[in-house]
């Protein structure tokens, strides 16, 4: 897929990519989307035998924001939002998001 020329669009889908090749299962996937708009949005879902997440970034402020849904509740929880100031900050958000979803990163 071809993405603006963020880096931080760059890190986000990097990360997501890392993210399914390291937890390939077939009741999982990871689908990347980017919306055009009066500002461009990349879109993550990652879907796992559990849940639902979805990760947003948004190109202005380095904006990452991240809700996950639990498949048997149907519950929907705002995992975090807002810029990140760093790309390891970027990171940490990702990884977090990881250990909720009980996947396996170790991001390179």
């Amino acid at each position: 897929m071809s993405l603006p020329g963020s880096q931080f669009f760059q890190l986000v889908a990097h990360r997501s990519r890392e993210i399914e090749r390291a937890n390939s299962a077939p009741e999982g996937s990871v689908e990347l989307t980017v919306q055009y708009g009066a500002q461009p949005k990349l879109g993550v879902a990652i879907r796992t035998a559990t849940h639902l997440a979805l990760l947003e970034a948004w190109d202005q402020d380095r904006c990452l924001d991240a809700t996950v849904l639990e498949n048997s509740t149907n519950k929907s929880t705002a995992l975090f939002s807002g810029p990140c100031q760093t790309d390891q900050e970027a990171d940490d958000r990702i990884s977090a998001l990881c250990q909720v979803l009980q996947l396996r990163v170790a991001f390179r």
